[in-house]
């Protein structure tokens, strides 16, 4: 017999006094939950080698998150919000997408979507840099980027124009700060 796993079975209340908005300056005083046999304790997160069992294997997260979110403005006042996911090119990795000048492809999130026609090309300047944003396949959201100086790469541009993606539930806008207090430890 097949199980079913219903996204209702995850829901949970979770009272915005639990929600750390900010992380801590001290990453390792972090909140540590641990479930054993039927029972949930509190502890820190510098405390986690006491519950690893021997032997254990761990497996490191080093991966950056990008500033990978992008607001246009159309003429209209429409805000059209374009957030990068993956490169087009499914060979092409991240890195390599970073590193490109000219012009860039990517599979995105597009927000308001409705409001932005195929044949509109959004424009946005700032600090000397004009970024343009095309979409080139609507059903796949791929979005293909263009910028003046074109001598920047792709990771030149999108640090100088995108807000690190936040969570939704934290209900804040992205900060300076963000860009290096929401990086795991380990990223480089």
């Amino acid at each position: 017999m097949e199980t079913l796993i219903a996204t209702k079975d995850y829901e949970y209340d979770l009272p915005p006094a639990q929600i750390a908005l900010y992380p801590l300056a001290e990453r390792d005083q972090s909140k540590l939950l641990v479930y054993k046999q039927g029972t949930i304790a509190h502890h820190q997160f510098n405390q986690v080698s006491d519950f690893l069992p021997e032997a254990s294997t761990l497996f490191f997260n080093d991966t950056k998150v990008i500033p990978a979110r992008l607001f246009f403005q159309k003429d209209t006042g429409a805000t059209i919000e374009i957030f990068l996911l993956n490169p087009a090119n499914s060979t092409l990795l991240v890195q390599q997408a970073m590193v490109t000048t000219m012009s860039s492809q990517w599979i995105c999130a597009i927000g308001n979507l409705k409001r932005w026609p195929d044949s509109v090309m959004l424009t946005k300047e700032e600090n000397g840099v004009t970024l343009t944003a095309k979409i080139i396949d609507r059903t796949k959201s791929i979005v293909e980027f263009s910028w003046q100086p074109q001598s920047k790469s792709f990771a030149e541009i999108i640090t100088i124009m995108g807000l690190t993606p936040l969570p939704p539930y934290l209900n804040r806008k992205a900060e300076a700060s963000d860009r290096s207090t929401y990086q795991t430890v380990l990223s480089s």
